[in-house]
Protein backbone atom coordinates (compact mmCIF):
# COMPACT_ATOMS: atom_id res chain seq x y z
CA UNK A 1 0.00 0.00 0.00
CA UNK A 2 2.72 2.68 0.65
CA UNK A 3 4.32 1.79 -2.94
CA UNK A 4 1.09 2.39 -4.34
CA UNK A 5 0.49 5.89 -3.05
CA UNK A 6 4.63 6.67 -3.46
CA UNK A 7 3.64 5.29 -6.96
CA UNK A 8 0.41 7.35 -7.49
CA UNK A 9 2.05 10.65 -6.27
CA UNK A 10 5.38 10.66 -8.07
CA UNK A 11 4.24 8.33 -11.52
CA UNK A 12 1.50 10.66 -13.60
CA UNK A 13 -1.66 8.77 -14.27
CA UNK A 14 -0.83 8.71 -18.31
CA UNK A 15 2.55 6.97 -17.55
CA UNK A 16 1.12 4.46 -15.08
CA UNK A 17 -1.65 3.72 -17.67
CA UNK A 18 0.53 3.16 -20.29
CA UNK A 19 3.09 1.07 -18.24
CA UNK A 20 0.12 -0.94 -16.77
CA UNK A 21 -1.43 -1.55 -20.37
CA UNK A 22 1.92 -2.88 -21.64
CA UNK A 23 2.12 -5.15 -18.57
CA UNK A 24 -2.06 -6.33 -19.07
CA UNK A 25 -0.82 -7.17 -23.69
CA UNK A 26 2.41 -9.05 -22.64
CA UNK A 27 0.25 -11.05 -19.50
CA UNK A 28 -2.19 -11.18 -22.37
CA UNK A 29 -0.19 -12.97 -24.55
CA UNK A 30 1.94 -15.06 -22.56
CA UNK A 31 -1.28 -17.09 -20.73
CA UNK A 32 -3.49 -16.36 -24.40
CA UNK A 33 -6.22 -14.32 -22.26
CA UNK A 34 -7.87 -11.70 -23.41
CA UNK A 35 -9.72 -8.91 -21.31
CA UNK A 36 -13.12 -7.01 -22.20
CA UNK A 37 -13.33 -3.77 -20.49
CA UNK A 38 -17.06 -2.21 -19.28
CA UNK A 39 -16.85 0.74 -17.91
CA UNK A 40 -19.18 2.38 -15.23
CA UNK A 41 -19.61 5.46 -17.92
CA UNK A 42 -18.79 6.34 -21.00
CA UNK A 43 -17.76 9.83 -21.10
CA UNK A 44 -20.02 11.95 -19.66
CA UNK A 45 -23.53 8.99 -19.86
CA UNK A 46 -24.01 5.98 -18.04
CA UNK A 47 -22.76 2.83 -19.87
CA UNK A 48 -26.05 0.95 -20.30
CA UNK A 49 -24.07 -2.63 -20.65
CA UNK A 50 -22.07 -1.71 -17.41
CA UNK A 51 -25.68 -1.61 -15.35
CA UNK A 52 -26.69 -4.70 -17.45
CA UNK A 53 -23.56 -7.03 -16.17
CA UNK A 54 -23.93 -5.69 -12.80
CA UNK A 55 -27.36 -7.04 -12.23
CA UNK A 56 -26.72 -9.93 -14.73
CA UNK A 57 -23.96 -11.24 -11.80
CA UNK A 58 -26.16 -10.22 -8.93
CA UNK A 59 -28.29 -13.21 -10.11
CA UNK A 60 -25.11 -15.39 -9.85
CA UNK A 61 -22.86 -13.89 -6.80
CA UNK A 62 -22.85 -17.12 -4.46
CA UNK A 63 -22.15 -17.87 -0.43
CA UNK A 64 -18.32 -19.14 -2.10
CA UNK A 65 -17.40 -15.54 -2.57
CA UNK A 66 -14.49 -14.08 -0.05
CA UNK A 67 -16.31 -10.80 0.21
CA UNK A 68 -20.26 -9.50 -0.85
CA UNK A 69 -21.10 -6.11 -1.08
CA UNK A 70 -24.63 -5.70 0.31
CA UNK A 71 -27.05 -2.81 0.25
CA UNK A 72 -30.70 -1.19 0.23
CA UNK A 73 -31.60 1.57 -1.02
CA UNK A 74 -34.38 3.73 0.43
CA UNK A 75 -35.59 3.15 3.77
CA UNK A 76 -39.03 1.27 2.89
CA UNK A 77 -37.12 -1.75 0.76
CA UNK A 78 -37.08 -4.71 2.96
CA UNK A 79 -35.23 -6.79 0.62
CA UNK A 80 -30.83 -6.05 0.96
CA UNK A 81 -29.69 -5.92 -2.84
CA UNK A 82 -26.04 -8.39 -2.87
CA UNK A 83 -23.68 -7.84 -5.44
CA UNK A 84 -20.04 -8.31 -6.09
CA UNK A 85 -17.82 -6.03 -4.00
CA UNK A 86 -14.92 -4.34 -5.73
CA UNK A 87 -11.44 -6.68 -6.08
CA UNK A 88 -13.45 -10.02 -5.88
CA UNK A 89 -13.57 -12.27 -8.80
CA UNK A 90 -16.21 -15.10 -10.38
CA UNK A 91 -16.32 -17.36 -12.68
CA UNK A 92 -19.27 -18.00 -14.99
CA UNK A 93 -19.99 -20.59 -17.14
CA UNK A 94 -21.27 -20.01 -20.61
CA UNK A 95 -22.47 -22.31 -23.14
CA UNK A 96 -19.29 -24.37 -21.63
CA UNK A 97 -17.01 -21.53 -21.44
CA UNK A 98 -15.68 -20.04 -18.32
CA UNK A 99 -15.36 -16.47 -18.29
CA UNK A 100 -13.71 -14.82 -14.91
CA UNK A 101 -15.21 -11.22 -14.17
CA UNK A 102 -13.91 -9.22 -12.01
CA UNK A 103 -15.33 -5.43 -10.88
CA UNK A 104 -12.23 -3.17 -10.31
CA UNK A 105 -12.15 0.47 -9.13
CA UNK A 106 -10.19 3.02 -10.55
CA UNK A 107 -9.04 6.63 -9.49
CA UNK A 108 -7.91 9.21 -11.59
CA UNK A 109 -6.97 12.89 -11.15
CA UNK A 110 -8.39 15.38 -13.60
CA UNK A 111 -6.82 18.99 -13.81
CA UNK A 112 -3.67 20.38 -15.11
CA UNK A 113 -0.82 22.28 -13.32
CA UNK A 114 1.43 21.80 -10.30
CA UNK A 115 -1.01 22.70 -7.92
CA UNK A 116 -2.54 19.49 -5.77
CA UNK A 117 -5.32 21.90 -5.22
CA UNK A 118 -6.26 21.98 -8.62
CA UNK A 119 -6.61 17.85 -9.43
CA UNK A 120 -10.18 16.44 -8.69
CA UNK A 121 -10.17 13.00 -8.22
CA UNK A 122 -12.51 10.52 -10.40
CA UNK A 123 -13.30 7.14 -8.92
CA UNK A 124 -14.58 4.83 -11.18
CA UNK A 125 -15.36 1.18 -11.68
CA UNK A 126 -15.41 -1.15 -14.53
CA UNK A 127 -16.05 -4.66 -14.84
CA UNK A 128 -13.48 -6.98 -16.32
CA UNK A 129 -14.63 -10.29 -18.28
CA UNK A 130 -12.09 -12.52 -18.79
CA UNK A 131 -11.42 -15.26 -21.15
CA UNK A 132 -9.23 -17.64 -23.20
CA UNK A 133 -7.89 -16.49 -26.20
CA UNK A 134 -9.76 -18.96 -28.45
CA UNK A 135 -13.41 -17.99 -27.39
CA UNK A 136 -13.32 -13.89 -28.21
CA UNK A 137 -15.54 -15.04 -31.00
CA UNK A 138 -18.14 -16.36 -28.37
CA UNK A 139 -17.37 -13.29 -25.99
CA UNK A 140 -17.91 -10.68 -28.38
CA UNK A 141 -20.71 -12.21 -30.57
CA UNK A 142 -22.81 -13.59 -27.78
CA UNK A 143 -22.69 -10.51 -25.06
CA UNK A 144 -26.36 -10.09 -25.23
CA UNK A 145 -26.56 -13.84 -23.49
CA UNK A 146 -24.41 -12.56 -20.72
CA UNK A 147 -26.37 -9.38 -19.57
CA UNK A 148 -29.50 -10.78 -20.11
CA UNK A 149 -31.20 -11.66 -16.04
CA UNK A 150 -32.98 -14.47 -14.81
CA UNK A 151 -34.44 -12.66 -12.12
CA UNK A 152 -35.63 -15.66 -9.81
CA UNK A 153 -38.10 -14.30 -6.35
CA UNK A 154 -40.10 -16.11 -4.18
CA UNK A 155 -42.77 -13.92 -4.15
CA UNK A 156 -45.64 -14.76 -6.98
CA UNK A 157 -48.51 -12.73 -7.62
CA UNK A 158 -50.54 -16.03 -5.78
CA UNK A 159 -48.81 -15.30 -2.81
CA UNK A 160 -48.49 -11.22 -2.96
CA UNK A 161 -51.04 -9.75 -0.57
CA UNK A 162 -52.73 -6.92 -1.94
CA UNK A 163 -56.42 -5.97 -2.06
CA UNK A 164 -57.45 -8.23 -4.94
CA UNK A 165 -58.59 -5.26 -7.46
CA UNK A 166 -55.41 -3.52 -7.14
CA UNK A 167 -53.61 -6.75 -8.27
CA UNK A 168 -55.99 -7.35 -11.14
CA UNK A 169 -54.97 -4.03 -12.37
CA UNK A 170 -51.53 -4.89 -11.80
CA UNK A 171 -52.33 -7.98 -13.59
CA UNK A 172 -53.67 -6.40 -16.28
CA UNK A 173 -51.03 -3.36 -16.51
CA UNK A 174 -48.22 -5.96 -16.82
CA UNK A 175 -49.82 -8.32 -19.45
CA UNK A 176 -50.66 -5.07 -21.74
CA UNK A 177 -46.80 -4.34 -21.54
CA UNK A 178 -46.11 -7.85 -22.45
CA UNK A 179 -48.19 -7.79 -25.68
Amino acid sequence: MLLRGVVNDLVPCEVRDFIFSGLNRMHSRVFSEHTITIEENEGISTNEVFNAVRIYLASRVNTDMRRIRVSRVGKKTENMIVSMAVGEEMVDSFEGTDFKWQLVHNERLLGSGLNKSNLKQLQMQSFELNFQKKHKDKALNSWHCWVSVDLHHPSTFDTLTIHSELKQTMMDDLARLIC
